[in-house]
């Protein structure tokens, strides 16, 4: 089974938007495991455990699980997200599969990662 890496804003300016954002991950997520996928979503744990250590600590831990996923999906609003620019440049030197938000219409694109499981799936890298 595939394991795929939510990434996306989480940090905002008050609980209401954090929580927002939260949401967004959690229906990404939903829509991986809908596609067979296992998703990995970082907000999840952040929405929790925040203010419990060190930005930096989130962080360098959100990165590490990352490293152990198979791709990563990525939310609309990533370019305001430090920490998602810094997702996305680590898969990028990791050469992990990246799916990037549709650029006209801001939507997550769930027909690309849905193409790469089933050809993942017919050509045994599953």
């Amino acid at each position: 089974m595939k394991v795929i890496y939510i990434a996306g804003p989480f940090r905002a300016a008050n609980a209401w938007l954090v929580a927002e954002n939260v949401h967004r991950a959690e229906q990404a997520a939903h829509e991986v495991v809908e596609l067979g996928a296992m998703p990995l979503t970082p907000h999840s744990i952040g929405a929790r455990m925040d203010g419990t250590a060190t930005a930096q600590f989130w962080i360098s831990g959100t990165l590490e699980l990352m490293r152990r996923c198979d791709a990563v999906l990525v939310l609309p609003g990533y370019q305001r997200s430090e920490g998602t620019l810094g997702e996305i440049a680590e898969a990028d030197r990791l050469q992990l599969p990246i799916f990037m938000p549709l650029e006209l219409s801001e939507t997550v694109n769930y027909y690309a990662l849905e193409q790469w499981l089933t050809t993942s799936l017919v050509d045994g890298t599953a």
